[in-house]
C-alpha cells in the first residue's frame, strides 16, 4: 500500500451528520475518545466545546461573542439520567439569562437580554491550564460578550 492509497482517517473518524439525522444537536456521530465536559452553540449556529477532552473544565475558560436578542444553547457532559456538571449559571441575569433547560438538567438555553460580560460558572473537576493545579468546585465553563 503506498501512501496515496491510505484512508483518510479524518473522513472516516467522525462522520458529519447527516441532514436528517435524529441526534441531539450536541450529540457527535460516530466514536470519539473525548469527552468534553461542555458542548455550545450560539443562534443554533456552529457547535464549540469548552474544556478538554479528559472532561475537565479549563481555568482560564474559553470565550465566545453574542449580540443582544441572541440565544446560546449548553449541553452538559453525562448520560440519560442526569450530567456530570450541573448547567453553568449566569452571575448578571441582565445579561444572559437562562430561559429553559431539559428535563434532567443537563442542557440549557440562555437569552442575551443585555450588552455586557459575563462568565458562566458550573461545579466540578477544573484544571488551570497555566499551573496545570486540578481543583474541585466552582469552575468557569465559558467567557461571554454580549454586544448590542
Amino acid at each position: 500500500m503506498t501512501p496515496d492509497d491510505t484512508p483518510d482517517w479524518r473522513a472516516t473518524a467522525s462522520p458529519q451528520p447527516s441532514a436528517d439525522s435524529t441526534l441531539p444537536w450536541w450529540a457527535e456521530p460516530g466514536v470519539t475518545m473525548c469527552g468534553l465536559p461542555a458542548r455550545y452553540r450560539i443562534n443554533d449556529g456552529e457547535i464549540d466545546g469548552a474544556g478538554n477532552c479528559a472532561a475537565m473544565l479549563l481555568k482560564p475558560a474559553g470565550s465566545a461573542e453574542m449580540r443582544v436578542g441572541q440565544s446560546l444553547d449548553i449541553h452538559m457532559l453525562g448520560d440519560s439520567a442526569a450530567p456530570i456538571y450541573p448547567l453553568p449559571q449566569s452571575p448578571d441575569d441582565y445579561v444572559l439569562r437562562l430561559v429553559s433547560q431539559s428535563d434532567n438538567g443537563a442542557t440549557g438555553r440562555y437569552s442575551a437580554l443585555g450588552p455586557g460580560t459575563v462568565v458562566l460558572m458550573s461545579n466540578g473537576f477544573c484544571l488551570d491550564s497555566k499551573s496545570h493545579v486540578e481543583t474541585n468546585g466552582p469552575c468557569p465553563v465559558l467567557r461571554l460578550t454580549v454586544t448590542p
